[in-house]
This record gives structure tokens, C-alpha cells and sequence, in this order.
């Protein structure tokens, strides 16, 4: 059974308060649809989970039509609003995940994992980004239950609170003109952030307990936004989930990758060159030039890993890569 998992980026550079920025024209974002159509049917998966599919329903309606898939989503961030009235007017962003419809798959739950604020399909208040998860329950061909999960982690810069890293976070102030106010307010969020990320690995852990027997196979896909040596990651596999690529890839598996991925070059280049109006902002758009793994697969109960690579990783002739992410892909046998 094929699985896989992509980050299909909504493109917003998240600035405006009424209607959001892109860092594309529409052309540019319509033809990337396109080119994750022709991957996705390339793949030929029977369960995919994707991040930031944006406008729901639309998007969403979409690539499960073009797919012949079933579709289960949840909205993820919306800013203020009840319905489609509010602001940002653009921001209808959800965590989906795509089924063969033989699978039967149906919805089992959603947790809320990180961040200030609500949000449902129907109505949401938060000005600030929110987190969460999505599990449903399929059944394979020989009518074995198993469970799927879509995640979404929240971005921050990569900190340990370590001796390099306060160095290297003074120098950023340094050179962009920041004081030692800014330094400590920076440092206090930079920590803040450790113990969200460890909020959201506890509370998906214990959204995994509740949701699903120990006996049953279950596959998380998304965007956990973090490296594997970073310790939310490490609760992960501490609690018994198998991390695909770690297990049967090759090579870095650069999911995130500003060296090969032209849109982070085309876009991300530029924002980090910007002041922000706080150092953290600052910091964390220059942090984002480093190359990493944040996408992952994980698994348990399953008999055999087959595979697991990169996808999405080769640019199309046109010189447009599907997303700022790299996705992966992994075969499993044994349900």
C-alpha cells in the first residue's frame, strides 16, 4: 500500500489583514495545481495526506475530483470569521487527507495541538497560527481496519537554547540593528516555542491513544515543521512509531531545501533580507535558508517497509517546482 505525504504550500507570504499576500500570481499558482494533479496520479497512491490546501472547499473539491478520491479534511487556520464572512478573506486553509474510495474511509476525530484561539469548519477566531491533527479509519482489501493521521506542526526557527545558538542569534541582532531588549524578547519566544512543540507531540500522542487500539496499523503524514534530532521529534519515535524514511530512505531526505527548491530560492531569499519588526521574525526568515527534514511518515503495526523516497523533488520543464516542499513517499506491505 502507498502512502504519501506533501506540504502543497498555499503560497500566502502571510502578510495583510483583510486579504493575505502571495508570493505568486495566480497563473503561477494555477499551474502548480497542475503540476501536483500530474504527480499525484503519477504516484498512483492509495492514501495521501496534505498540508495548507487552500481555498477549502474549493481546492480541496478539486484534487479529490481529478483523483477519484474520497476526501476528509479539516480547516486548520481561517483568522476571524463565521462561514466565509470575515477576514482574511483568502484564508481558508486545511489539513486533507485523499483515499482510494475501496478504502471506505471514514472520519474519526481532530485534536487542536498548539496555539491561541479556535477553529471548526464553520466558524473560527485566532490571529495567530493554530495546529492540529486528523484521523480517520480505512479498510484495506481484506477488510482489515487500519487508521490514517494528517499533521500540522507550528514553524519556528530550530533552537536549543545552546551557547551557538545564542551566538548566533546576537549576531543576527548585530548586523540587523536589533538591542538587547530585542535579544531577550527573542530568546523568550525562541523558548516558548521548545515547549509548544513539545505541547503538540504530547497532545497528538495522546490523540493517537484515544483514537486508535494499540493492535491497529495507523500512518501519520504532514508537516511536523521539525528536524529528527529535535526533541518533540524524538517523542515520537520514544513512543514506539517508526520514522519511514530514517528506517528504509536514502540520503539527507531534504523535505525543506532552499539549495534545490527554486521557489524558497525565488521567494524566501528575499524575505530574509528584510528587517522584520522583531528580532524573532527577523531570525526565524534567515533560519529558513537552511536545508532540513520536516516531513514525515510514520507508522506502526505494519508488516514491511518496501520503500521510502522523496517525491516532488524533480522540477517540472517550466522551471516549477509543485510546492515549496519536497513530499515523500513510502510503500508498506503487511496491512
Amino acid at each position: 500500500m502507498r502512502f504519501v505525504t506533501l506540504n502543497v504550500w498555499s503560497g500566502f507570504n502571510y502578510r495583510g489583514k483583510f486579504r493575505l499576500g502571495y508570493f505568486e500570481s495566480k497563473a503561477d499558482r494555477s499551474r502548480r495545481e497542475e503540476i501536483l494533479i500530474e504527480g499525484l496520479r503519477a504516484l498512483d497512491a492509495d492514501v495521501i495526506f496534505l498540508n495548507e490546501v487552500n481555498p477549502v472547499p474549493a481546492q480541496r473539491d478539486r484534487l479529490r475530483r481529478a483523483l477519484k478520491m474520497d476526501a476528509v479534511g479539516h480547516i486548520g487556520v481561517s483568522g476571524v470569521k463565521i462561514g466565509r464572512i470575515g477576514f482574511p478573506v483568502n484564508l481558508r486553509e486545511a489539513d486533507v487527507i485523499l483515499a482510494r474510495p475501496e478504502l471506505e474511509m471514514v472520519p474519526v476525530g481532530r485534536v487542536h495541538l498548539a496555539g491561541k484561539g479556535f477553529v471548526t469548519n464553520y466558524a473560527s477566531f485566532h490571529t495567530g497560527n493554530l495546529t492540529q491533527a486528523v484521523a480517520v479509519r480505512l479498510r484495506s482489501g481484506d477488510g482489515r481496519p487500519f487508521g490514517a493521521v494528517v499533521t500540522h506542526w507550528l514553524a519556528c526557527p530550530e533552537w536549543k537554547g545552546s551557547a551557538s545558538d545564542r551566538t548566533a542569534l546576537a549576531t543576527v541582532a548585530s548586523r540587523r540593528g536589533f538591542r538587547a531588549a530585542d535579544v531577550a524578547a527573542a530568546e523568550n519566544r525562541l523558548e516558548e516555542d521548545i515547549r509548544l512543540k513539545h505541547r503538540e507531540a504530547s497532545r497528538l500522542l495522546t490523540f493517537l491513544e484515544r483514537q486508535f487500539p494499540p493492535e491497529m496499523p495507523v500512518v501519520i503524514g504532514g508537516d511536523f515543521n521539525a528536524g529528527p534530532d529535535w526533541e518533540s521529534i524524538q517523542m515520537i519515535q520514544n513512543a514506539g512509531w517508526t520514522d519511514l524514511f530514517a528506517a528504509a530512505g536514502e540520503g539527507d531526505g531534504y523535505t525543506w531545501d532552499p539549495l534545490r527548491n527554486a521557489n524558497i530560492a525565488r521567494y524566501y531569499t528575499e524575505e530574509s533580507e528584510l528587517k522584520k519588526s522583531s528580532l524573532y521574525d527577523t531570525y526565524h526568515d534567515i533560519d529558513e535558508l537552511r536545508p532540513r527534514r520536516i516531513d514525515y511518515l510514520w507508522a506502526r503495526g505494519f508488516g514491511q517497509i518496501e520503500s521510502c523516497r522523496l517525491c516532488f523533488d524533480d522540477v517540472s520543464e517550466d522551471g516549477f517546482p509543485a510546492s515549496d516542499h519536497f513530499g515523500l513517499t513510502a510503500d508498506l506491505s503487511g496491512f
